[in-house]
């Protein structure tokens, strides 16, 4: 803006400056204004140059009206089915923006709503014309109203703060009040938003009850309404455009933010994975994706004392350093109080690049009693590199004749710049079981694995599998890209489970359904997958993208049978529940899911997308070694079902466990509670093992030919 005004205001202003001279001067006169004239072009020239460096700094990385339409057209031109704006993705957005301010439903009301959600076609044409204008005016017509309903939110907040009830006599919370918390729909009218604000509060109190203990809490509970009012003021400012001292944002820090907003709610509306990301949030995904960042390993928690530490990562700066311990609050970051900052504020003064330095001031309470104290010291850490090693892989084992039964829990698919791969992982853990003993059986976990990157998808399936076809995705334009394992080996070969959930997704069920293809592996776990068979690119670790950040869903997956897990995701060979059976969760329940269909199948491979230059080579060192299919267990799936239903309809509590781990949410049981209460720390998996038992011996049975019938299944017991 500036920079615009002041190249069109200067013909002016030398206008202005040249009538206000008298042209009749003698020609050293005109010589000695002409320099003057050129020494004022050259002084505005360079306030030009300082302002517009001024302004271009300032205005990095932040959003402005054009940009709108600027991000959409990236996500548009690399999307599987929608390539422009529609009038449909306009009344998506809508509610998408809404639910993105309001998921829990305890702001707005009904009738504050319906005008933006019930859009009709005169309504939608006129969005879509100012959307073409870059006029997002319906959008700050819809923030306007949020704006006052947290203004609403907060003034009854502050009645309830100084309410003398006591919310902690109201602890005594059961399913039914739980499940009241997820309403359905918005309130009717002020009276039952007000009962959902106060129900919310009060489960939020209950909470932090659960947390450190009623004598803890006896005197706290007017400062845990003050947290839980600080808590929902961090999501508000966002929508209000104002920082953690309630203070107006600038014009163009507030403009970044609602044009966020907007983007977030046309990227959301296009299917159920497109999204785009803030930075901070971009971040977080990166560090879930490569395992790894630089900082200080510093986990943090917000509870009423201030900023916990709840846990230092292995290995890295904080933990290295002998003086910082779980518990201790961090109070200080190079000198600034933190206290009233927001949580991803306090992260990110914490992140930075590696070599440099940062001062963190810490309390500690002392004890107990009237010796209590509260000590204060201060620690000086250089940012490292750190790899995350929570969630990557766990291995265990168990003897089972001359040999062991071996189980590989994979929580994602990841892979990092610093050779951290889940390929890698996964083969190094068959490598230790097989060190421990005979490998005479494995079971791949999956079962919350939500995925990752599809390429380590491929090789991680590839270790049970010679050679051959993983997984083909499809393009918008009918572009097919094959991805394939082409080493020529296996790492693990024998009998196989990959034990699945509800909540397996993603990348995982690529693993799960193309091993289960080509039979090398059965399927146990829940009657179903998560359901999503489609792609996405992300730009979140791409350093070259600069700060607009996204997802976008660019294509569908299948495995080698054609088949792809969207929607109604990978069915299992043999059901075992988890407690997520239970639950309404996968594609099916999302917005917006894009539809099954299927391909025909690639076991034969016939090399279509290879170079014909390149083709000899495949001929010679891939087709060869080709994996064959494998129906042996097919084969053996009667018997195994047989065996299985009938341990689990003997056991006695295996329901009651389910139950008890869906609803049971004042407690978490530790694996040793699980085990007094059900007999096993993890009674699906416990299936899960028996089934490869089962397995093994029937193995065993058709390798020496005898005959195996049902009568023998009385033998595959645990």
């Amino acid at each position: 803006m500036y920079r615009i005004s002041f190249l069109s205001d200067l013909p002016r202003l030398m206008f202005k400056y040249l009538i206000e001279r008298d042209l009749s001067g003698s020609s050293n006169e005109e010589g000695s204004f002409m320099m003057k004239v050129t020494a004022l072009i050259r002084r505005v020239l360079i306030l030009i140059v300082f302002i517009s460096s001024s302004v271009t700094a300032e205005d990095k990385g932040m959003l402005h009206p054009e940009d709108v339409k600027k991000v959409m057209t990236q996500i548009f031109d690399q999307h599987v089915q929608k390539k422009e704006i529609t009038a449909e993705i306009i009344r998506n957005s809508f509610r998408v923006y809404i639910d993105q301010f309001d998921s829990d439903g305890v702001y707005l009301l009904e009738s504050e709503v319906r005008s933006f959600t019930e859009l009709n076609k005169n309504d939608t044409r006129r969005i879509l014309r100012q959307y073409q204008r870059n006029d997002f005016s319906s959008y700050k017509r819809l923030n306007t109203v949020i704006q006052m309903a947290i203004k609403r939110a907060r003034d009854y907040r502050q009645a309830l703060i100084r309410s003398q009830e006591s919310f902690i006599t109201q602890s005594n919370i059961n399913t039914e009040y739980n499940e009241q918390l997820n309403y359905k729909g918005f309130a009717r009218n002020i009276a039952e938003l007000k009962q959902r604000q106060k129900r919310q509060m009060q489960e939020f109190i209950n909470m932090e009850v659960a947390r450190f203990g009623g004598g803890v809490m006896k005197n706290k509970e007017v400062k845990v309404r003050q947290v839980y009012d600080s808590s929902m003021r961090e999501h508000e400012r966002k929508y209000l455009f104002t920082d953690a001292n309630e203070h107006f944002l600038t014009s163009n820090e507030s403009e970044n933010l609602f044009y966020m907003h907007i983007i977030k709610a046309l990227a959301k509306s296009l299917d159920a994975h497109t999204s785009f990301f803030n930075e901070s949030e971009a971040y977080d995904m990166r560090v879930r994706l490569e395992k790894g960042f630089d900082g200080l390993g510093i986990v943090l928690n917000k509870d009423i004392f201030g900023y916990r530490i709840v846990k230092l990562v292995p290995g890295s700066p904080a933990d290295k350093n002998s003086r910082i311990k779980s518990g201790d609050y961090l109070i200080r970051v190079n000198g600034k109080m933190i206290e009233d900052r927001p949580l991803a504020g306090v992260m990110k003064m914490l992140r930075g690049k590696k070599g440099t330095l940062v001062s963190l001031q810490f309390k500690r309470d002392g004890g107990e009693g009237e010796d209590q104290r509260v000590s204060h010291f201060t620690v000086l850490l250089k940012r490292e590199p750190i790899v995350i090693e929570e969630g990557r892989v766990e291995t265990s084992s168990m003897k089972f004749g001359d040999g062991i039964i071996g189980t590989v829990k994979l929580h994602s698919f990841y892979q990092g710049s610093n050779g951290i791969s889940s390929e890698q992982d996964v083969r190094k853990a068959i490598k230790q079981l097989e060190s421990a003993g005979r490998l005479r059986g494995l079971v791949l976990d999956l079962r919350e694995n939500s995925g990752g990157f599809l390429t380590q998808a491929v090789k991680v399936a590839g270790l049970f599998i010679t050679n051959g076809v993983i997984v083909v995705s499809q393009y918008s334009s009918g572009e097919k890209r094959y991805y394939r394992d082409m080493d020529g080996k296996v790492s693990y070969e024998g009998p196989l489970i990959v034990l699945t959930s509800r909540a397996t997704a993603s990348a995982a069920e690529i693993v799960a359904q193309a091993l289960q293809d080509y039979g090398v592996a059965l399927v146990v776990g829940d009657e179903q997958t998560y359901g999503k068979g489609t792609i996405q690119s992300q730009t979140v670790t791409d350093d070259n993208r600069g700060g607009s950040y996204f997802k976008v869903t660019v294509g569908k997956y299948y495995t080698v049978s054609g088949k792809t897990p969207q929607v109604e995701g990978v069915k299992a060979d043999l059901v075992v529940p988890s407690p997520y059976s239970l639950e309404q969760i996968g594609e099916e329940y999302l917005e917006y899911p894009l539809n099954k269909d299927t391909i025909p199948d690639s076991y034969d491979d016939t090399l279509s997308d290879i170079d014909p230059g390149l083709r000899p080579w495949y001929l010679r060192y891939y087709m060869p070694t080709l994996q064959q299919r494998s129906q042996m267990w097919r084969g053996f799936l009667p018997l195994l079902k047989h065996n299985s239903q009938n341990r689990l309809s003997h056991s006695n509590n295996y329901d009651e466990y389910l139950e008890k781990a869906r609803f049971d949410d004042d407690h978490e049981y530790s694996g040793d509670e699980i085990a007094d209460l059900y007999g096993d720390q993890d009674p699906q998996l416990r299936e899960a093992v028996n089934i490869v038992k089962d397995m093994i011996i029937l193995e065993s049975k058709a390798q020496s030919n005898q005959r195996i019938g049902v009568t023998d299944i009385y033998l595959l017991s645990d």
